[in-house]
């Protein structure tokens, strides 16, 4: 009987080996799969930077040119000239979205498996459209702070005349 139960012991053994060998194996694999996903994160997060950050940066620049002249409109109150300059702004940052996209589509998308592709392409969706949404945060901050501006020299100019 004590034979039995050793041998059968270690054949539980031998097995819990086997299970043991199989999820040292799987876990390789997954953690490849995963540095591999890593790898094609920072490479999209790379061409962006290299490729659009400096639109992004003239986006800006050209947006605050455009706010140096909201006054210079007749007839049509400054407020409303900021949010059409911004509309338009925020329409603009839309296509370079969809240029970004076509840019990841040809270099990495193509470039993976579908299994990869399903892990990958939400967190690099999610990344595009945080670029995105800083840059259109930073346009309105930026017009804010010009109505802001403009709102307090109409009220001291305001407040000469009432004198």
């Amino acid at each position: 009987m004590l034979i039995v139960e050793i041998a059968l012991g270690l054949f539980v053994l031998g097995l819990l080996f086997v299970k043991y060998n199989a999820y040292i194996k799987k876990t390789a694999v997954l953690t490849k799969k995963k540095k591999g996903r890593d790898d094609f994160l920072d490479e999209a997060e790379e061409i962006i930077k290299k490729n659009y950050q400096a639109t992004f940066d003239n986006y800006l620049k050209l947006f605050e040119k455009r706010l140096l002249t909201l006054e210079d409109e007749k007839g049509v109150h400054f407020k409303d000239v900021g949010i059409i300059e911004y509309d338009l702004f925020v329409e603009n940052t839309k296509k370079l979205k969809d240029k970004i996209n076509i840019t990841l589509h040809k270099s990495i998308y193509l470039a993976i498996d579908d299994e990869s592709l399903s892990a990958v392409k939400p967190q690099l969706d999610k990344y595009v459209e945080n670029s995105v949404s800083n840059v259109n945060n930073k346009a309105m901050a930026m017009l804010t702070r010009k109505l802001l501006d403009i709102n307090d020299k109409n009220k001291s100019f305001n407040k000469k005349l009432m004198e």
